[in-house]
This record gives structure tokens, sequence and C-alpha cells, in this order.
């Protein structure tokens, strides 16, 4: 038997197994998708060895919890179209972890232990997950890596959601912003604190740093998560640079075996301090993108 706070699975079989969330009882999985998920981890976590992970993540037991809070979920909230086993784990765990490569683990505190409470005290040790969803790539490298984590998602039931997955990280921390990232970057306990900000198909770049840049500290970064084409987004942030306090630039790239695809991660790291005008006013920066209206997705 695998529990995980409130999480518990019942007994194995060929049917499908059901997942127990508080009394309530919700299909998942069968034993078998189960173990091709697990099969499939395995082998995604040695690819992630050979492209360059250094260390061996952590919390690998909780992301089976967490992939079938995910598929029971979509039953009845739009989370994903990727339900399979493989492709859960390739296309959501294995693609968030790849992160890994750019933050690796989060720091430790004076103390030894992850960083707690608000960030205002050990910021370094939080990450803020922008258009969170379902929680990928955040929850997975809180899971992997030991981050804090704050989920930022507007849509009520997605933020209600990402809620249920509070205990797979304890005891580390996973808080939920129900609301806009504009709203969270006017908060003066989240802005220019974090040491990471990440964002998985969002929006352009010039948005998603306009969101991001002002919650990061000095010398944090932005992780943005992008296809094949998105390298071409950097330059939408040209005549913003200074005003957003962005630095160096750097772009990983990655492509996944089996034909799971091309991953880019487009990294931004903090310099100086943002201007108090970004983020602009709720809206404005997808209606109105800083780098104007040019194509510009990846």
């Amino acid at each position: 038997m695998l529990g995980v706070g409130g999480l518990e699975r019942g007994v194995q079989g060929r049917r499908p197994v059901p997942l127990y969330v508080g009394r309530r009882a919700v299909l998942n999985w069968t034993a078998h998708e189960e173990e091709r998920f697990q099969d499939a981890l395995r082998q995604g976590l040695g690819w992630l060895k050979e492209a360059g992970l250094s260390w061996e993540p952590a919390g690998t037991d909780r992301m089976l919890c967490y992939a079938r809070l995910l598929v029971s979920a979509n039953m009845r909230i739009n989370l994903t179209a990727i339900t399979d086993p493989e492709g859960v784990a390739w296309k959501h765990f294995i693609d968030s972890m790849l992160g890994l490569l750019v933050v690796g683990r989060a720091p430790r505190t004076s103390a030894g232990g992850e960083g707690e409470g608000n960030p205002a005290g050990e910021a370094a040790a939080w990450l803020a997950d922008l258009g969170a969803g379902a929680g990928f790539p955040g929850v997975v490298l809180g899971l992997a890596g030991g981050w804090n984590c704050l989920e930022v998602e507007a849509q009520a039931k997605k933020a209600a959601f990402l809620r249920e997955l509070e205990g797979l990280l304890r005891p580390g921390q996973l808080q939920v912003w129900a609301g806009r990232a504009e709203r969270l970057a006017r908060e003066e306990a989240w802005r220019e604190r974090l040491g990471v900000v990440v964002a998985r198909a969002l929006a352009r770049l010039d948005v998603i740093a306009e969101y991001g840049m002002p919650l990061l500290r000095e010398g944090g970064l932005l992780v943005a998560y992008k296809g094949p084409e998105g390298e071409r987004e950097l330059e939408l942030l040209d005549a913003f640079r200074e005003e957003l306090g962005v630095g160096e630039a750097t772009v990983v790239r990655r492509r996944l075996p089996h034909d799971w695809g091309e991953r880019l991660l487009l990294v931004l790291t903090k310099r100086g301090r943002s201007d108090p005008r970004y983020p602009r006013r709720e809206g404005v920066p997808e209606k109105r993108p800083l780098g104007g209206r040019q194509s510009g997705k990846g």
C-alpha cells in the first residue's frame, strides 16, 4: 500500500484501482497502466542523466500518486489531453524535469532544511509556476528538486485541483494563488523575492517576462518552456530588457527520445530591479504585448 498525506491506494489488481481522496473514491488507471507509467518514468530518468542531470531526482514514488490524481480529476476537469501512461510520463513529468538542468535542487536554509514559510524569509527556495494548470512543471520540480511551489492559476476549478496536491510536497510547501499573475507581482510578500519563475505553454516570452521578472530577486531565473521555434521570441524583449530587469538570456535545447518531440528552455537571468510600472494592469500584457503584434509563439 502506498500512502502520501490523505492519498491512499486500494488493493492492486488488473481491474481499475480506486484512489481515495478523503471518503470519495474515483476511478484511476489499471495496475498494468501504472506499471507502464513507472517503466516510462524510469526510462526517462535514465535519459535525463545522459542529458546532463548530475543527481538522482527525488519524489518518484509521489509522482505516481500525482499521475493518479491527474487522470482521475481529468474526468471532471479539462486538465490535459494526454492520459496514456507513456505520454503522461514523458510529455508531462520528464518534460517538466528538464528544468532541473537549469535550476537544480532548491537551495538549503541556514538550518539545513528547505525554505520555510513566507518568501520574505528563505525566498530563494521558492519557485512560482505561472498559469500552472495541472501543476506542470512546478509541482514536478518541487517533487524532484525540493522546491517550495507557488502555483499561480486563475481558473477556479484548476486551482481547486492544485490544492489537492498540497500533501505531495510535504515537508516542502505548495501554495496556490487563485488569481492572475499581474496581481501576484504587486504583492509585497512576493515581488522581487523569488529564486525561480517557470512557465509552460502559457504565452509569448515578452508576456511571460512581464508577468515573471518582477517576481524575481537579483540573480533569479525565469525559465520558459517552449517548442522548437521558441528561440525567435528572444528578440521580443530587446526594447524592454532594462525596464524589466532582464540580464543574460540562454537557450537549452533537448530532443526527447522515442519521437516525444523537441523542447527549448528559454532562461532569463534577473539583473537589477524591475520598473514598478510592470506588470501592467490585469489583461493588458496579453492584449498589448510589449514586443508588439508580430508572431512570436514557440
